[in-house]
């Protein structure tokens, strides 16, 4: 290529217009070709590391802790006994799970926050009611949600838990986004 160039010059040292043109076309398009790789491959190295966060922190919010298996251990004979005891039954009760609250309702949380406070075990008003108010903040500035403030949030909750509605308006009334 560059020889190509030099005996370009050496055969027109005045340099007409129509034979630098090509010249001046392929630098422009190298230069946008090289400007394009650069953007391409930081946009790629940020989503490759956003995508490597967003794992992340969605297999923390689904990892399990793994049962440990232990071998029984041997057990001793029975000695003989003189009366034979019966065996306590076990009766099992189902407990139904509690029904999710919408807790939307309180003020300062939405959609998002209440979809997160889900995935993190906190699906109704006694839950949420019961969760310190740093915790709250961990379970949002994991999430990037540092501009929430849950400060107001358990006790708002209690009240909903305890279905005083009149009270938690008035208390809501006051507030703005939670605070």
């Amino acid at each position: 290529m560059t020889s190509s160039l030099f005996s370009i010059l050496a055969q027109n040292p005045a340099g007409t217009g129509s034979d630098w043109n090509w010249v001046l076309y392929f630098l422009i398009f190298v230069v946008i070709l090289v400007i394009a790789l650069v953007i391409q491959a930081r946009l790629g190295t940020r989503e490759a590391a956003e995508q490597g966060h967003a794992d992340h922190h969605e297999e923390e919010a689904h990892h399990e802790t793994p049962a440990v298996e232990t071998e029984p251990e041997a057990e001793p004979e029975p000695e003989p006994e003189a009366e034979a005891q019966p065996e306590p039954q076990v009766v099992t009760v189902a407990v139904a799970p509690a029904q999710p609250d919408d807790l939307k309702k309180i003020e300062g949380i939405g959609p998002k926050v209440a979809s997160l406070l889900n995935a993190n075990g906190i699906s109704t008003f006694a839950q949420l009611a019961e969760t310190s108010v740093a915790k709250l903040e961990e379970i949002l500035n994991a999430n990037k949600l540092q501009m929430m403030h849950p400060a107001s949030w358990p006790e708002q909750a209690k009240l909903a838990a305890a279905g005083d509605l009149e009270n938690l308006q008035k208390l809501q009334d006051g507030l703005k986004g939670g605070r």
